[in-house]
């Protein structure tokens, strides 16, 4: 399970990159932090601190958590990418929601969003998997990538597919499933 704390105990830690993600079952809000600056004082049999990948493969969260997770866990580098105005450099900045408002000159920072694909290949009732060398043994995915500005969804899955195993995909071929 994940351990959840409150935004007064974040604030008694001195974590000031805070953001509300939602709310949980009972109407409460839930948010993400930043909490790498005061992680040695968090470290205890309470709370325990690894890597998120190990989060998102080890199968035994609950989906909402996850979904919770993955969220907080883009809006923390929305946070820590947006410390400084990209237009006026100011420091000063209000967070609501998920955007970031810069005090100075009033612009809006929103999160990145990074549309990606994944792709099931098959050809004569098999299906084509494909292997990092850093996954644990027995670990296979679909191929998967990040759309390029301009590229259609059909272009991103035919060059993600020649760059993970040197295959030409036709595009009449690929067929769209679900967002």
């Amino acid at each position: 399970k994940f351990k959840w704390t409150t935004k007064k105990d974040l604030d008694k830690l001195g974590v000031n990159n805070y953001m509300v993600i939602g709310l949980d079952d009972d109407a409460l809000p839930v948010g993400a932090a930043d909490v790498s600056e005061v992680q040695d004082e968090l470290q205890s049999d309470t709370y325990k601190f690894t890597s998120w990948r190990p989060v998102l493969t080890s199968m035994i969260y609950e989906q909402d958590e996850l979904d919770m997770f993955i969220v907080g866990r883009s809006l923390i580098a929305h946070l820590m990418m947006n410390k400084y105005c990209g237009k006026c450099g100011s420091d000063k900045r209000h967070i609501e929601n998920t955007s970031i408002t810069c005090q100075e000159c009033q612009i809006s920072i929103y999160p990145r969003i990074d549309p990606v694909i994944i792709s099931l290949v098959t050809a004569q009732n098999k299906c084509l998997l494909v292997r990092s060398p850093q996954w644990p043994e027995g670990t296979y995915s679909c191929i998967a990538g990040f759309q390029e500005p301009g590229e259609t969804i059909e272009t991103t899955v035919q060059r993600e597919v020649l760059e993970e195993v040197g295959f030409n995909v036709d595009i009449p071929n690929i067929s769209y499933v679900t967002s």
